[in-house]
């Protein structure tokens, strides 16, 4: 009878060794491992990232449509990362109606999300303003 109070106790113990690990692991989390977490829930109306056919057709419209832009700012582009909010201060400039027309008679379940120019890359953001995917080198320039 004297062993099952030890085993129980000894469970007891490692659970809560595990727990308090865990804990102290998430308390002392690493800025940087901590930004690259998910800031908003997912949700069905949050696009994963640019689909293939969208590639395609940004890619191919600004191979035949070049569009002169400025490279962002180092210190811009360096916080224009997938996660994260729009750095502020930032100018978005829309895309060419043509090319606008013809991502969204494809879109369905991206009604929620937005394409746009961020100097010079095309970047999708969810209805947060969260940074989805970001696609440089297309625009030509």
């Amino acid at each position: 009878m004297i062993r099952m109070p030890a085993i129980a106790l000894a469970l007891m113990a490692t659970a809560t060794l595990t727990s308090t690990a865990h804990a102290q692991k998430a308390k002392h989390q690493h800025p940087a491992t901590a930004a690259q977490q998910p800031k908003h829930p997912a949700s069905a109306t949050v696009p994963a990232g640019f689909s293939v056919s969208q590639r395609d057709a940004i890619t191919s419209y600004f191979k035949n449509h070049p569009m002169h832009a400025k490279s962002l700012p180092p210190g811009i582009a360096k916080n224009l990362r997938r996660g994260k909010p729009l750095p502020p201060g930032i100018a978005k400039r829309q895309l060419p109606a043509p090319l606008l027309e013809r991502l969204q008679a494809g879109s369905g379940a991206e009604a929620h999300a937005e394409i746009t120019i961020f100097g010079d890359r095309v970047v999708l953001l969810d209805a947060h303003g969260v940074v989805v995917d970001i696609l440089a080198g297309v625009l030509g320039t």
